[in-house]
C-alpha cells in the first residue's frame, strides 16, 4: 500500500476501495494516508495536535537546521527571520530577474537560431548539482560516510560530488557576506535573509552559520526544484497540445504588443491569459470581463494539481485524537488516531480524487476559473506551515512562460525510435516522472530549469584555481584525463608547455580541478620544502590493483615504494644499500663479468646465426631484471642464454602500459583497498567487466607469486644461520641485508612479512622498468646518430685498452656521461609524478603567470586535496631554463658549462639539475645504481656491436614509464634494432 500510494500514476487507486483515510503497513507504528480535504484541513490548521514528525525530516537537516524541519518555538524563531525575505519588494525582484535571465538566454545562448533543441541532459551544472542532491538525499541517511567516500557506483559518486560542491558553495556565500568590508544594499532572497538575521538584537534569536546554510539549502530546493519541474511539465503539455499553445501565444501578443518587455504590473493580465486560453478557447470569451488579477497562474495551478512537487507531507499526532473522514461509499466516519500515529497528507490522492475534480486525468486549466475546491488543492501544503515562497513560484512561472511562448513554439522532438507512436504513447512518455524530495520529469528537461539559481550570486564550485589558465575539459565526466594520459599524448603535453606556461589548470573526473606544474620555485615547494603537505596522491596509494587474497601490497608509481605510514622505516632500511658508491661498485664488479658477458654472448649468438634484427627492449629488460635479482634480491631470474619469455619480467614490462589505460577507472574507484577483507576485494575486482582490469589481475598475480617464492627461499636460508647465508648469497644482495636487519630490529620497528614482499616487488619493478627503458632510449638515439655512437665507442675502447674498465674510470668517461645525461633530460622515462595537497597551502612561483582575467599571479592558493601533476619532462625541457635548443638532443651541452639560467633556477632534482629522479625525501634512492648499470651495459654493448634502425617503426608511448611499441597501433612493449658485430670482433 505504501509503495502504491507514492506513485503518481496510481494516485487514487488505493483510496477507491478503502476510502479517503488509509492505514499503511508494515511500519514501526501505524501510518495513515489522507486524501480527504476536510481531514487534511483539520490536520494542517491544528499545529499543536498534528506537529511535524521532526525525526522524519532528518534527510533535510544535513546542511543545518532550517525552517522546514523545526517545530514549536524554534520554528517561530526561524520563521521570523526568514519571512522578510519573501516580501513584495522581492517578488518584483523575482519578476525582473526572471525576465532578464530569459532575455539573456535569447540573446547570448540561443541567439538568432530559428530552432532550439533541448535534449535530456543530466550533468552536474549548477542546477543539476542541486537536482542531484534533492533527488538522492536519502543516500545521506542510509549510507555511511565511508561508502560515500568510496563511491562504488556512479550514482553514489555523482551524489557525493554534488553534495560536497553544494555545501562548500553555501558556506562560501555566508562567509563572503559576513566578512565583506562594505555592506552593499541588496534585495535578493539570500541578502534579505542575512539582513534580517543581522538585525536581530538578541543573540539567542540569531541564526547560526549552519542554520543559515540549512535555510539556504531549503530555499534552493523548494524554489528551484518545485518551480523548475512544474515548468518542465507545463512545456511538455504545451508541446502535446499545439492548438492551445497557439491561443496562448495570441493572447500574450495582445498583452505585450510589438514584443514589448513585460513589466511586473503586467502579471495580472498575463496570469489571466494563462488561466483561460490554454485548453478551451471559448473560456476566453466567457470570462472576458472578469477581474484578471483574480486568476493568477491557473495554468501553473493545473500543472501543480496533476504533478504536485511534493507527493506526501508528513505529520504526526501529538495526542490521542480523532479525524472525521469518508469511506469508499462516501459515508462519514470518525477515525481514531492514537498518539504517535504518522499521518501522510497524500497530495496525488487528493488532487486526483474524482469527488472534487471532474475528469482528474484531463489537463483543464479552466477548472480553476470558477468555483473550485480550494481545500482539495495542496501543492504548497496549507495552514500556518504552508510554503512561504508560493508567491515567488507563481511570479517566476508567469514571467518565464510569457516570454518563452511569446518567442518560441514548443514542440516534441521527433526521433526515429519513437516513429509511429500514438498520442497516448507520446503523452505517457513525455510525462513519465520520478520522485524524491520533489517530483521531477523523467524525460522532458526544460531549458529554463536553472532560472531560480540566479537569485543567488555566483555559481557552485568556485575555486581559487579558477583564474589559472588551462585548456577546457573534453567533458565533465572525464575532464582532460584522456588528453593528458593517452599513450600518444605527447603533443598535448607540448601544447600545455608552450601555450599555458609553467602552471596549468586541468580538469579531472566530475569537474575536479588539478594543477600541472613545472615552475622551479613551485617544484621546490612541492618536492623539498613542503613535501609533507604535497604527499602521494590518494588514487595512487589506494589504486585498486590489490586483488590478491593475502594481506595488501602497495601499488604505486615507480617513484613510490610504500604507504605513507610505512615509508620512513622502509626508506631507512634500504637507503644505505643504494647510497654507498663502494657497495654499488662491489655488486656490479662481482656480477658484471658474469652477467654482461652472458648478455653479449646471447646477442652475438643470434647475430652470427643470421638474426639481423634484435628486440633490444626485451634484452635490456631481461638484463636489468637479472641484475636487480642477483644484486638486489640474491636470486637469479634468467640464465640469459636464449631468447625465451620470462613470466615475471613480462608482467613487470606490461604493468604500467596496462595501468595507464585505466586512468579514468582508477580515479573513480580509488578506495576499494579499504573495504572488506582481501578475499572480498579480490572477488569484487574479478567480477569487474573490463578487459584491462582482467589483464591487471594476471600481472599482479604473477608479480606477487614470484615475490612470495623468492621471499620464502630467502627466509629459509636465513633460518639456517649465518654460515649458510654467507655461502648462499655472500651477504651482498640488498634483500638479504634488509631481512637480516628486520629480524634484528625491535618488535615495534620490525616490518611485517607482507610489507617486505611488497618491497621486493617495488624494488624489482623500479630497478628493471626505468633502467631498461632508459637503456633502450639511448640505443635508439645512438642508432639514429651514428656519429655520436662512433664517438662514444671510441672513448670506451680507448679507455678500456682491450680490458675491463674499472668502476672509477667508467663513471668518469665524459662523452658517455653526456649521452646518458642528455637522454635522461630530453627523454625522461617517467614524464610526470603525482602529488596531492594534505591541507591548504600557498604555492610560490619563480616566474609570474597571467590569470584568465588578465591579472598577474605571483603565488597560488591551493586548496586541500588538490591533485598536482609534477611535470618532470616539462621541467627538463623548459626553454626558459635550458635555452631555445631545449627540445634538441645535444650531448655536447654537458661538455661545457650549462647556461646560468640552469643554476639560477635552483631546480630541486637530485641529479644534474634534472627532475628525472626527483628530489627531496622522495628522490629515487637507486639513481646511482641505475647510472652505473647503464654505463656498464653501454660500455660492453658498444665494444662488440653496432646499432642501426630497422624497418620496424619505433613509437614511444606515454605511461608511468614510457615504453616503445612497433607503430602506433601496437600495445606490446618492444623495440627492434639492426645489430651487427664490430669489424675487429672475431
Amino acid at each position: 500500500m505504501v509503495a502504491q500510494a507514492w506513485r503518481v500514476r496510481r494516485n487514487w487507486l488505493g483510496y477507491r476501495f478503502s476510502g479517503e483515510s488509509v492505514n499503511a503497513w508494515p511500519e514501526a507504528r501505524v501510518t495513515m494516508l489522507l486524501a480527504d480535504p476536510v481531514a487534511i484541513k483539520e490536520v494542517t490548521s491544528s499545529r499543536a495536535r498534528f506537529p511535524k514528525p521532526v525525526e522524519q525530516y532528518k534527510v533535510l537537516s544535513f546542511f543545518g537546521s532550517n525552517i522546514v524541519i523545526t517545530e514549536g518555538d524554534e520554528w517561530k524563531r526561524q520563521r521570523k527571520i526568514a519571512a522578510p525575505a519573501f516580501s513584495e519588494r522581492n517578488n518584483k525582484l523575482v519578476w525582473d530577474e526572471s525576465v532578464n535571465i530569459v532575455l539573456d538566454l535569447f540573446d547570448n545562448v540561443w541567439g538568432t537560431q530559428d530552432s532550439i533543441t533541448v535534449d535530456h541532459i543530466v550533468d552536474l551544472t549548477v542546477p543539476d548539482a542541486l537536482h542531484e542532491v534533492s533527488t538522492k538525499l536519502h543516500m545521506k541517511v542510509i549510507l555511511p560516510d565511508w561508502v560515500l567516500n568510496w563511491g562504488p557506483t556512479e550514482t553514489i559518486r555523482r551524489f557525493k560530488l554534488a553534495y560536497d560542491n553544494l555545501e562548500r558553495y553555501m558556506a562560501e556565500m555566508v562567509q563572503a557576506r559576513k566578512t565583506a568590508e562594505k555592506k552593499e544594499e541588496r534585495y535578493d532572497l539570500f541578502s534579505s535573509l542575512l539582513d534580517a538575521n543581522e538585525e536581530e538584537s538578541e543573540g539567542q534569536m540569531k541564526l547560526s552559520d549552519s542554520e543559515l546554510i540549512g535555510n539556504i539549502f531549503i530555499f534552493l530546493i523548494a524554489g528551484h526544484e518545485t518551480t523548475a519541474h512544474t515548468l518542465a511539465f507545463t512545456f511538455a503539455l504545451l508541446a502535446l497540445y499545439p492548438d492551445e499553445q497557439e491561443i496562448l501565444y495570441q493572447h500574450i501578443k495582445s498583452v505585450l504588443p510589438n514584443g514589448r518587455r513585460p513589466n511586473y504590473e503586467d502579471m495580472g493580465s498575463l496570469s489571466y491569459s494563462m488561466a483561460c486560453v490554454i485548453f478551451q478557447g471559448h473560456f476566453f470569451q466567457k470570462f472576458a470581463n472578469t477581474d484578471y488579477s483574480a486568476f493568477n497562474n491557473r495554468v501553473f495551478n493545473e500543472t501543480l494539481r496533476m504533478f504536485p512537487p511534493v507527493l506526501g507531507i508528513p505529520k504526526s499526532s501529538a495526542e490521542d485524537t480523532t479525524l472525521v473522514t469518508s469511506n469508499a461509499a462516501g459515508e462519514k466516519l470518525t477515525v481514531p488516531v492514537p498518539q504517535g500515529t504518522y499521518i501522510l497528507l497524500h497530495t496525488p490522492g487528493l488532487h486526483y480524487n474524482p469527488r472534487y475534480w471532474e475528469d482528474p486525468h484531463v489537463f483543464k486549466p479552466s477548472r480553476f476559473l470558477g468555483d473550485w475546491p480550494r481545500d482539495a488543492f495542496l501543492p504548497f501544503s496549507g495552514g500556518p506551515r504552508a510554503c512561504v515562497g508560493r508567491r515567488f513560484s507563481e511570479t517566476e512561472a508567469v514571467a518565464i512562460l510569457s516570454l518563452i511562448i511569446s518567442r518560441y513554439k514548443v514542440e516534441v522532438k521527433e526521433e526515429p525510435q519513437f516513429a509511429g507512436e500514438t498520442f497516448e504513447q507520446r503523452r505517457e512518455r513525455l510525462l513519465k516522472c520520478g520522485s524524491s524530495i520533489t517530483i521531477y520529469p523523467g524525460f522532458f528537461i526544460c531549458c529554463v530549469s536553472w532560472i531560480l539559481w540566479k537569485y543567488f550570486p555566483q555559481k557552485i564550485g568556485k575555486s581559487t584555481l579558477d583564474n589559472i589558465p588551462g585548456p577546457p575539459p573534453q567533458s565533465f565526466w572525464k575532464g582532460n584525463i584522456d588528453q593528458l594520459f593517452d599513450r600518444h599524448a605527447w603533443s598535448f603535453h607540448q601544447e600545455l608547455n608552450e601555450k599555458y606556461g609553467s602552471v596549468v589548470k586541468l580538469h579531472s573526473i566530475f569537474g575536479q580541478k588539478f594543477l600541472y606544474v613545472y615552475d622551479p620555485k613551485a617544484l621546490h615547494s612541492i618536492i623539498v620544502k613542503d613535501q609533507h603537505i604535497y604527499e602521494e596522491s590518494a588514487f595512487l596509494i589506494k589504486t585498486p590493483v590489490n586483488v590478491r587474497r593475502s594481506p595488501p601490497q602497495t601499488a604505486e608509481a615507480p617513484e613510490s615504494s610504500v604507504l605513507d605510514q610505512a615509508y620512513a622505516p622502509h626508506d631507512a632500511s634500504i637507503l644505505p644499500n643504494f647510497s654507498q658508491g663502494k657497495r654499488a661498485s662491489c655488486l656490479l664488479t662481482v656480477l658484471g663479468s658474469r652477467l654482461w658477458r652472458k648478455l653479449c654472448d646471447a646477442i652475438e649468438s643470434g647475430v652470427r646465426a643470421g638474426v639481423g634484427e634484435v628486440d633490444m627492449l626485451g634484452w635490456m629488460g631481461r638484463t636489468a631484471l637479472e641484475l636487480i635479482g642477483q644484486a638486489g634480491l640474491g636470486y637469479s631470474f634468467d640464465p640469459l642464454v636464449e631468447d625465451v619469455p620470462n613470466p615475471y619480467g613480462d608482467a613487470i614490462k606490461n604493468y604500467l602500459p596496462v595501468l595507464s589505460r585505466l586512468q579514468i577507472l582508477r580515479r573513480m574507484i580509488p578506495f576499494i583497498p579499504q573495504v572488506g577483507p582481501p578475499a572480498l576485494r579480490r572477488k569484487v575486482v574479478e567480477m569487474f567487466p573490463h578487459k584491462g582490469v582482467k589483464h591487471l589481475i594476471s600481472i599482479v598475480d604473477a608479480m606477487h607469486t614470484h615475490s612470495t617464492e623468492i621471499f620464502e627461499k630467502k627466509k629459509e636460508v636465513l633460518i639456517r644461520g649465518d654460515e649458510a647465508i654467507s655461502q648462499e648469497i655472500e651477504e651482498k644482495d640488498i634483500m638479504s641485508i634488509l631481512l637480516k636487519a628486520n629480524i634484528a630490529a625491535s618488535e615495534a620497528d620490525r616490518l611485517p612479512e607482507h610489507e617486505l614482499i611488497a618491497q621486493m616487488s617495488t624494488l624489482t619493478f623500479a630497478a628493471m622498468d626505468t633502467t631498461s627503458n632508459a637503456l633502450s632510449l639511448i640505443l635508439q638515439l645512438l642508432a639514429e646518430h651514428s656519429d655520436v655512437q662512433n664517438r662514444v665507442r671510441k672513448e670506451i675502447l680507448e679507455a678500456s685498452n682491450g680490458g675491463d674498465l674499472p668502476y672509477d674510470e667508467l663513471i668518469e668517461l665524459p662523452y658517455l656521461d653526456a649521452v646518458c645525461r642528455e637522454t635522461l633530460r630530453l627523454r625522461a622515462p617517467a614524464t610526470f609524478v603525482f602529488r596531492e595537497t594534505r591541507k591548504d597551502i600557498v604555492m610560490p612561483l619563480l616566474e609570474p603567470i597571467r590569470g584568465v582575467d588578465g591579472s598577474i599571479i605571483n603565488e597560488i592558493p591551493v586548496p586541500k586535496n588538490t591533485g598536482i601533476v609534477v611535470g618532470v619532462l616539462a621541467s627538463n625541457c623548459n626553454k626558459a631554463v635550458w635555452g631555445d635548443d631545449a627540445l634538441e638532443w645535444k650531448p655536447e651541452r654537458w661538455l661545457s658549462p650549462l647556461p646560468e639560467t640552469v643554476s639560477e633556477a635552483h631546480i630541486p632534482g637530485v641529479y644534474s639539475n634534472l627532475m628525472t629522479f626527483l628530489g627531496g625525501g622522495r628522490a629515487c634512492i637507486g639513481f646511482k645504481f641505475s647510472q652505473l648499470e647503464m654505463k656498464v651495459v653501454l660500455s660492453l654493448l658498444l665494444s662488440k656491436f653496432t646499432f642501426s634502425l630497422s624497418d620496424k617503426p619505433i613509437v614511444w608511448n606515454l605511461a608511468g614509464v614510457r615504453y616503445p611499441t612497433v607503430g602506433k597501433d601496437s600495445t606490446k612493449p618492444e623495440m627492434w634494432l639492426k645489430v651487427g658485430l664490430l669489424n675487429n670482433v672475431a
